[in-house]
């Protein structure tokens, strides 16, 4: 991962969780309070090493940079290994939602694997695409502003 927070005190994640944006704060709280990996990864950085197999985690994949580029922009094979792993997955495509962020640092720290992947209208399909063929049994949530697209396409939304 290219920001991995591992083997940081207590102490320098209450630093960080004070500076942090606030939808990230219980991401940090997490990984202070119950051992939780937490990283990032954005678009072209290469390879990135998984998270340890005996921890639960939280990676935010970050394709909603100056334009969203979909999993092409990802090393393909590290991205589809972390899917894999996934219990929880989801795709931020609207604003940032706190909710979805402090539910992923929950489900983390119970022991849960959870992968945010934050992107823009243009690319949610491709990704829920993606997610849909390299983690098919992990839970999945979508925040999107084009809730009437699914609505119609599933009958409820």
């Amino acid at each position: 991962m290219t920001t991995p927070l591992i083997g940081l005190s207590r102490a320098k994640f209450m630093e960080l969780a004070a500076a942090a944006h606030a939808h990230l704060k219980p991401l940090v709280l997490a990984a202070a309070n119950h051992g939780v990996v937490y990283g990032t990864v954005t678009q072209n950085a290469g390879r990135f090493a998984e998270p340890p197999a005996r921890r639960p985690f939280v990676l935010i994949v970050g394709d909603d940079m100056f334009e969203t580029l979909g999993p092409s922009a990802f090393h393909s094979k590290s991205l589809r290994r972390v899917l894999a792993r996934a219990t929880h997955i989801g795709i931020n495509a609207a604003d940032l939602n706190a909710t979805t962020y402090a539910a992923a640092a929950d489900i983390a720290a119970q022991g849960g694997n959870v992968v945010i992947i934050e992107c823009r209208p243009e690319t949610e399909r491709e990704w829920l695409a993606f997610v849909g063929r390299h983690a098919p049994t992990a839970a999945k949530h979508i925040c999107t502003p084009n809730i009437a697209a699914y609505a119609r396409a599933s009958g409820r939304a």
